[in-house]
């Protein structure tokens, strides 16, 4: 998934770990650095003008099952 992987690990170890945590989270995934990236373009964008003193988690739905 990730473009650069530590070589000390196996890669079978690094993919079902992966896996294991995909599985937890509600969208089914991990998520990306593009993912938080996006979130990043949209607050520094005019579109999120309106927001002020706001915590918004990029977690794939993780908070929200925590209840």
């Amino acid at each position: 998934m990730w473009a650069r992987r530590d070589p000390q690990f196996p890669e079978e170890e690094l993919d079902l770990t992966e896996n294991t945590f995909a599985g937890r989270h509600p969208l089914g995934r991990i998520g990306t650095p593009e993912d938080v990236a996006n979130m990043v373009s949209f607050l520094l964008s005019d579109k999120a003008s309106w927001m002020t003193g706001a915590i918004v988690d990029v977690d794939g739905g993780v908070m929200v099952g925590r209840n």
